[in-house]
């Protein structure tokens, strides 16, 4: 093991994709002890999350990375890990304009001491801390001590990116905007999300709308991945992820996440991204209606091959879709049973919305915030910078300039809570708002 030239701690942790969690119960975690997210609960948004109960935390020995595959599989061999470049130098005032913050320049990132084994990951600094990332196996490593007291986070650390519109179905408790229009052309993408690159942004997850909808979209995501450092993920419904498209991306790609639905033959699309190997999770919004059969889904997807599953929390004005406090207690008591059943088969994750509404859950991150707007930000299909995907509030941007403007100007806005019910960030989740809610 490397010797950590740190007086204080490293934490080594996953990067999710997609959607932020808070909590988990990993495939491997030391019980009773607890890690710090990356700055965000981790798309590791990860993402990922980056990032879960009060519940088993993700620790690892000093200097020790976590896992390096995010299905639970046999770590990936060093020779798969590529290098990737750091902020450019040599970035030009003209490209990426005045939002570009002098607090941590590249030599004060490279002359913070890092361990040999971590030494290709790239940098990215976090408030008092620093972030190393890499985007080909997930693996996240957070360092924090008198050396990296200095360091301020001049980026968000992930992208929600909705390339288009367009789906393939119509789901009615789907929150995007449906007269949202699809402004994004590969090549407009391509240069923002490449200027967000150089400034120090780590992962992108593609949604939408259907990111499949999008033309030719298995190759921009083949570009990021070859010309920028950017982590690449996508949120699908599988129905139109086929075995050619899923070859076309292979290598180039985080992680997939697929939203279960009751109409999505989700079931053969686990089955074929698990005899391909792929690295992907399942989304599963979580509805009084879909309670008493939590197990039986999740047991049926490890069955399948599935080693990730996010449950996510409805935000939105129908009530019938909310769990109210007893159906929340219920889920925290079936996610506790279900987890220790599981065991090492699944990693079982928490969407960082339900915030504090469920108790006797193991926490993986101790910060409460869910970093919607600071850590993460979701650009939307038709150009315009949101907290999340649930916020009322929007920036239209055109540029890589644009988004940072707003990350950086417009800090207070971004931390408000959503309007929307089920809002972790208003009290009560803002549930006392909906006609009949329980308490």
């Amino acid at each position: 093991m490397a010797t950590c030239p740190f007086r204080s701690s490293w934490r080594a942790m996953r990067a999710c994709a997609s959607r932020p969690f808070r909590w988990a119960f990993p495939a491997s975690a030391a019980r009773g002890k607890r890690s710090k997210s990356p700055d965000r609960p981790s798309l590791a948004r990860s993402p990922s999350m980056p990032g879960a109960g009060r519940a088993q935390a993700l620790r690892t020995p000093s200097c020790e990375p976590a896992s390096h595959d995010r299905t639970g599989g046999p770590p990936m061999p060093d020779s798969a890990v590529r290098s990737v470049r750091s902020w450019p130098q040599a970035a030009s005032a003209s490209r990426l304009g005045a939002w570009r913050p002098m607090s941590s320049p590249e030599s004060a990132l490279s002359a913070v001491p890092v361990p040999a084994p971590f030494a290709h990951l790239r940098r990215f600094p976090l408030d008092g801390a620093l972030l190393l990332f890499d985007r080909d196996t997930g693996t996240n490593v957070r360092c924090e001590g008198e050396e990296t007291a200095h360091l301020r986070a001049r980026a968000p650390r992930a992208l929600q990116f909705g390339i288009t519109n367009r789906c393939n179905l119509a789901c009615t408790f789907c929150s995007r905007d449906l007269e949202a229009k699809s402004d994004w052309t590969a090549d407009s993408a391509f240069d923002v999300l490449s200027g967000l690159a150089d400034a120090g942004v780590l992962e992108v997850a593609f949604g939408g709308g259907e990111p499949w909808a999008f033309p030719h979209f298995e190759t921009l995501v083949a570009r990021l991945y070859d010309e920028t450092p950017l982590a690449v993920s996508f949120t699908t419904n599988g129905l139109a992820l086929t075995p050619r498209r899923l070859a076309a991306v292979r290598g180039r790609y985080g992680q997939v996440r697929v939203s279960l639905y009751d109409d999505n033959d989700w079931r053969g699309t686990v089955g074929r991204l698990a005899d391909a190997g792929a690295r992907f999770g399942v989304n599963y919004l979580m509805t009084p209606e879909r309670l008493p059969s939590l197990e039986a889904v999740v047991l049926e997807l490890v069955a399948l091959g599935c080693r990730d599953v996010l449950l996510l929390s409805y935000n939105g004005h129908d009530r019938a879709l909310h769990l109210d406090a007893a159906e929340a207690r219920d889920l925290s008591r079936r996610v506790a049973v279900l987890a220790r059943a599981l065991g090492s088969r699944c990693q079982l994750k928490l969407d960082v919305c339900w915030g504090e509404r469920l108790e006797g859950v193991p926490r993986l991150f101790d910060k409460q915030d869910c970093g919607a707007g600071r850590e993460f930000l979701v650009i939307t299909s038709d150009r315009k910078v949101m907290p999340c995907s649930f916020h009322h509030l929007a920036f239209p941007v055109t540029s890589a300039r644009d988004v940072m403007d707003v990350w950086h100007g417009q800090r207070e806005r971004l931390a408000s809570a959503s309007t929307l019910p089920g809002c972790a960030r208003t009290p009560g989740h803002g549930l006392s708002s909906l006609s009949g809610a329980a308490s």
